[in-house]
């Protein structure tokens, strides 16, 4: 399977084709081939059968996305950077040591629209 940066690729399609999934009830070309593209389709096929026979319990690690918007009044409050800028545009996001390392990214390293490095405020750090 690829970086936890395809992850969010195949995240992008789904999202770009929800209406399409609700009303067809179906998964859209689009969707199907980003699975196949990362390897998300074949997680939890046995081995023998070309999958990578990863167990459901433990195979994702979770990342909370949440939109803040730091110029409101609790926004600020509410994101600590400990390096970087706050972010100022959709594309742009500030990232936590632990969600960096669940996607694969270094925070040393903030580049395609990581513009800081966050303190996790339910973490206490």
């Amino acid at each position: 399977m690829g970086s936890g940066v395809d992850i969010l690729e195949v995240q992008q399609v789904v999202a770009d084709h929800v209406e399409e999934i609700e009303k067809g009830r179906r998964l859209p070309d689009a969707v199907v081939e980003a699975f196949r593209r990362t390897g998300v389709n074949r997680l939890a096929i046995p081995l023998e059968l070309g999958g990578l026979e990863t167990p459901v319990p433990g195979s994702v690690d979770t990342v909370d996305v949440r939109a803040q918007d730091p110029t409101m009044p609790l926004g600020a409050s509410m994101l600590a950077l400990r390096g970087g800028r706050y972010p100022t545009a959709p594309s742009e996001l500030a990232i936590t040591d632990g969600a960096a390392s669940a996607l694969g990214v270094a925070t040393s390293m903030l580049s395609a629209g990581v513009v800081a490095s966050a303190a996790d405020p339910l973490a206490g750090a």
